[in-house]
């Protein structure tokens, strides 16, 4: 395996979406950059990690979702101002848990 033994990382570019099944729950942790979300989840049939946005992990935790549950994750320009920022969008595809 390459990258040293790691699952590849989930990388969207803007306007790109991907459609994954959550695996494990998430590894909360921090670093110099500040606390981070890592999701295990299975794109296209391959395990990857996901870094999720605080704004992404909100809604997985508020919508209770976990193992199984697929979601798709989109990646969108936004205008703000002369500048355009990236923004992450999460839509329920299937939920598995009751």
């Amino acid at each position: 395996m390459s990258n040293n033994g790691n699952r590849p990382k989930l990388e969207l570019n803007l306007g790109q979406s991907q459609q994954v099944t959550l695996l494990k729950p998430p590894h909360i942790g921090s670093s110099q950059y500040g606390e981070y979300y890592l999701y295990s989840v299975d794109a296209d049939g391959e395990e990857k990690s996901f870094f999720a946005t605080p704004e992404i992990h909100n809604q997985i935790s508020e919508m209770n979702l976990g193992p199984g549950d697929t979601v798709m994750i989109r990646k969108l320009a936004v205008q703000n101002g002369k500048r355009v920022n990236a923004k992450m969008i999460l839509e329920v595809v299937s939920k598995e848990q009751p």
